[in-house]
């Protein structure tokens, strides 16, 4: 799509991201041309879009007409005329602003006809279809829509399961104290490689790895990628994994790797590691009015923000790499960012990233772009998920946590700029909270995550 955007480098060309390169994940395109050529430009990167989704599709199924897929892309593009010099260009950005919201309200369906077939489990109104090749036998029993199964096999990216997340605090206390302890990493060698062997005989996925910057003794490599869904003993359960994989496991290599797990647990003990958390978190955070800021700056100020933005995309990145590597980006994209990460990192980890956003908004079009003239502030959501929970569930529940924290107000009647904490059980919501990032009334001028961890 980039030759598409490409523009000249004064007035017209991109606007939002800062460059056809530009690191930040963004899912909106804005673009200055030439009058007459704004439709003729947006279908054609419509349709690179598209056409890059089908790429996908067949990566997956890599047969010769891949399964539709109603609704993806879901794209929608609008392109209005006018001037944009002498101040014009914010009349004409916010008749762009409007004409989006009724075209995205209007809504255009491709009618479909889909033969009787099962429904996802996942997302039960899209059709399941065959597995794709290369599924592994427990696969096949799963019913997963077309776009389900692209999200899971298609491309480089391998998001760890969240039952790997949960347990990867545990897992780095595990090789930190093997590395500062010869004995430890002595008594562990044995269970890490009858869990190893165990687990090369269950036909199920193994994680990719998800620690980084721990040095990792000799024999104990396991423990960084492949066990992390299988450190605990009660993940070794006949039941539990017919019930999950849909298959049939040898009780013997169950009993196994349940022996080893346990083997595993007592060495912990022995060297004062807590038993892993069922817990995983997701940290959300979006920021406060930012596309009501700008419809009030004129074009220059818009890419300079759009600068700003991939800049900070970039900084969030590293920031995660750097200091919570244990934490699994999805995607930041400097104006909004979500990400996993044991439970608890969740709290450090969104304290930080709000930091970053606050020393950000120091210097440019940020600084002022809020209300009254005040920098523009982020919410943030954070949910503590069991790790057997849906994960659909729990991604919901963080973006309920977003719209909670931005509909907040405070003592002083000004509202968003807040941080939203919700706790899922099994069984459900178990408490929520939102605070102020920074209570006005603190004695010690304690951030909302600092205060949270005291009472935690």
């Amino acid at each position: 799509m980039h030759h598409r955007l490409d523009g000249a480098p004064t007035l017209f060309g991109l606007i939002f991201p800062a460059t056809p390169d530009a690191p930040s994940i963004t899912n909106k395109i804005a673009f200055l041309a030439e009058e007459g050529t704004g439709p003729r430009i947006a279908r054609a990167a419509a349709e690179d879009v598209s056409r890059a989704w089908r790429d996908r599709l067949g990566e997956t199924f890599k047969t010769g007409q891949p399964p539709i897929t109603p609704g993806t892309p879901d794209l929608a593009w609008v392109s209005v005329t006018g001037p944009v010099m002498d101040g014009d260009y914010g009349v004409l950005w916010e008749a762009a602003q409007r004409e989006m919201v009724g075209r995205r309200r209007a809504r255009v369906f491709e009618p479909v006809e889909i033969p009787r077939q099962k429904l996802s489990a996942q997302s039960p109104g899209l059709p399941a279809v065959p597995t794709p090749p290369g599924s592994l036998p427990h696969e096949r029993n799963e019913a997963l829509s077309a776009v389900g199964w692209v999200k899971r096999r298609a491309g480089s990216l391998r998001f760890p399961s969240t039952v790997s997340i949960a347990s990867s605090m545990y897992r780095r206390r595990l090789l930190q104290r093997a590395g500062a302890d010869p004995d430890i990493a002595t008594e562990l060698r044995r269970p890490v490689q009858r869990l190893a062997t165990a687990l090369s005989q269950l036909t199920v996925h193994h994680d990719r790895s998800t620690l980084r910057s721990v040095p990792v003794p000799a024999g104990l490599e396991p423990l960084t990628d492949r066990l992390g869904a299988w450190v605990t003993p009660e993940r070794w359960e006949v039941a539990g994994l017919a019930r999950e994989y849909g298959i049939t496991p040898d009780e013997q290599i169950v009993h196994d790797g349940r022996t080893a797990a346990s083997a595993l647990a007592a060495v912990a003990r022995k060297a004062g590691i807590a038993a892993p958390s069922p817990y995983l978190a997701i940290v959300v955070q979006d920021r406060d009015h930012l596309g009501r800021a700008l419809g009030r700056l004129d074009l220059d100020r818009q890419r300079e923000v759009s600068h700003q933005l991939s800049e900070l995309a970039t900084r969030q990145a590293a920031l995660l790499e750097a200091e919570h590597p244990l934490a699994v980006l999805v995607y930041a994209g400097g104006d909004d960012l979500l990400a996993f990460c044991p439970a608890a990192e969740a709290l450090p980890l969104a304290a930080s990233i709000r930091a970053q956003v606050r020393s950000a908004v120091t210097t440019g079009p940020l600084a002022t772009a809020g209300a009254d003239g005040a920098a523009i502030t982020a919410s943030t959501g954070v949910v503590f998920a069991h790790m057997s929970s849906p994960l659909q569930d729990a991604l919901q529940s963080a973006q309920n946590a977003i719209a909670a924290a931005k509909s907040a107000t405070s003592a002083s009647g000004r509202s968003r700029n807040a941080l939203a904490v919700v706790v899922r059980r099994r069984g459900g919501e178990r408490a929520r909270t939102v605070q102020p990032w920074w209570p006005p009334r603190t004695e010690d001028g304690a951030g909302a995550t600092e205060l949270l961890s005291r009472i935690r």
